[in-house]
């Protein structure tokens, strides 16, 4: 029994396109569980010609949108055609991607631009970007690679080795994130004594560093009368960790004036970042067995 799959293409409630995107053969007489519904090895294919077709579909349609100059309102012509592929959940997609030319010299500089410049950079939709660090997050990046391969119709950007890079440029994002809203968002109310953990861990590092490890320093700020807690993690260089742990103390709310609990490892380092941290402030420094 043959299954047809068509993806419609309807505007104001007509249909005005379809497209044959897969077709299944699936037995009619039941003999086991095996052949009850959709498999696996159909759905993977499947999806990544729906997702195909309507990329397709959408930079054709984005382009006939531009075809016209926002400026004078006169017709564009192509000047050529961009490649471009995109990585996504349900494989990756190759399309061509026209560049326009402006009808005059005075229309908005007059310069050749591809559809959608603005929307279409990066390589990978945001939602495979969020799907890798999720999984690299809770798995080996070589069974992460695997999980993905296997379940679901990816075809790039899925290595061991990408998933790393990528999960190590989210990292370095979420930190530099972190850095700016704690030097310029707002600060608790003053406080007068604040307990701040500091600790460190180590992470694989990516192929192309200078080691095969990276130090992570994280911490937590907790105000000893009570309120909310802040926690923070930075991959920079040790030289650059005193700054960052001074504004996040600012944000919690740390004055002059604030006496600060420093509670660490052994770890003759982290004390000394303790020490360059608190500035001057009244500081004790314990050492935490855990």
């Amino acid at each position: 029994m043959a299954w047809v799959v068509q993806l419609g293409e309807v505007i104001d409630a007509k249909l005005v396109s379809r497209t044959e995107v897969a077709t299944l053969d699936r037995p009619g007489h039941l003999e086991s569980l095996e052949d009850l519904g959709l498999r696996l090895a159909d759905a993977k294919p499947m999806l990544a010609s729906i997702q195909t077709a309507i990329v397709t579909h959408q930079i054709r349609q984005d382009a006939e949108r531009q075809s016209s100059c926002p400026d004078c309102g006169k017709g564009r012509q192509v000047k050529d055609y961009r490649i471009r592929r995109f990585d996504t959940l349900f494989g990756r997609t190759e399309v061509r991607v026209p560049r326009f030319v402006y009808p005059t010299p005075g229309c908005a500089g007059a310069r050749a631009q591809s559809t959608s410049a603005a929307a279409l950079k990066g390589r990978s939709t945001p939602e495979y970007a969020a799907a890798r660090a999720k999984l690299a997050a809770q798995l080996p990046y070589r069974q992460a690679a695997q999980l993905l391969a296997d379940l679901l119709p990816v075809s790039g950007g899925a290595t061991h080795t990408t998933i790393r890079n990528q999960t190590f440029a989210v990292a370095e994002k979420i930190t530099a994130q972190a850095t700016e809203r704690a030097a310029v968002g707002k600060a608790e109310k003053p406080q007068k004594a604040l307990t701040l953990q500091l600790d460190h861990t180590y992470i694989r590092a990516a192929a192309n560093e200078g080691s095969r490890h990276l130090q992570v320093l994280a911490g937590e700020i907790e105000p000893d009368g009570g309120g909310p807690r802040r926690r923070f993690a930075s991959l920079a260089d040790r030289s650059e960790c005193p700054p960052i742990v001074r504004a996040h103390l600012a944000q919690s709310g740390a004055t002059q004036q604030t006496e600060l609990t420093a509670l660490t490892d052994g770890d003759e380092g982290l004390r000394n970042l303790a020490r360059a941290a608190a500035s001057g402030r009244p500081l004790r420094i314990i050492l935490d067995p855990d």
